[in-house]
């Protein structure tokens, strides 16, 4: 079962320009790794924040995704994910 396992470790080649995700087992691991990708960019980070409606506190207590999210203009290869859901109103 560990070799199997150790099989894959293997470098990701991709062809279309676009840089594999990694999965992280932490929301902290997941933060440095972008962290890190956004420093080795060149040009000024730009926050964008959000604007929440409704019961903000239980936004605050419950959502994963930052009041603030960090961004470099430019890169049209970089994928956002979003992660709560967007309402119609």
């Amino acid at each position: 079962m560990i070799a199997m396992i150790r099989s894959c470790d293997r470098a990701i080649v991709s062809n279309d320009g676009i840089e594999p995700i990694k999965l992280t087992s932490t929301t902290d691991n997941c933060d440095t790794v972008n962290n890190d990708r956004l420093q080795s960019l060149s040009g000024d980070v730009n926050p964008f924040k959000s604007t929440d409606t409704g019961n903000t506190q239980l936004l605050k207590d419950r959502c994963i995704a930052p009041s603030s999210l960090d961004l470099k203009i430019g890169y049209v290869s970089v994928c956002v994910m979003c992660c709560v859901n967007i309402g119609n109103d």
